[in-house]
């Protein structure tokens, strides 16, 4: 089971979608913008995750970026499409964890790609609906 102060500062974070302008999402808060995006890609739904700090434990950057740059390079295999993307807590104690934004996974592939990079929970949106944090099936699949 997630902590629970852990997941109180994961739903207390911006997840920004690095765009022009910038899409913020909150979790709990619904985002005309970010509808307006997932209808331009043709998708009811998408996924925000990080390959940073697995289990929320410090990385260093090398490792952090070594293990965002295979995030990527295993979502550029699978032919989805993927936006920049950061998470920001708002009290400043972490900072900004790049991140990506993508379409084009159910929830049981979102689970399992956030499972294979040691990630606690991703935020899942959808048209209409408010951001929210899933927490993931974190036990390793061997």
């Amino acid at each position: 089971m997630l902590d629970e102060a852990l997941l109180k500062a994961y739903n207390e974070t911006e997840y920004r979608l690095l765009l022009e302008p910038v899409i913020v999402l909150v979790p709990g808060q619904t985002s005309r913008a970010a509808d307006d995006l997932l209808n331009s890609l043709g998708s009811s739904s998408g996924i925000v995750m990080t390959a940073y700090n697995p289990m929320s434990v410090t990385k260093t950057e090398p490792e952090n970026d070594q293990a965002q740059s295979q995030l990527i390079e295993d979502i550029n295999s699978r032919g989805l499409q993927h936006l920049p993307a950061e998470g920001l807590g708002v009290d400043g104690l972490w900072p900004p964890e790049p991140s990506i934004f993508l379409c084009g996974l159910n929830f049981t592939e979102a689970n399992d790609l956030a499972v294979k990079y040691q990630q606690a929970a991703f935020v899942e949106i959808q048209i209409g609906s408010p951001a929210k944090v899933v927490i993931t099936d974190f036990n390793v699949k061997e």
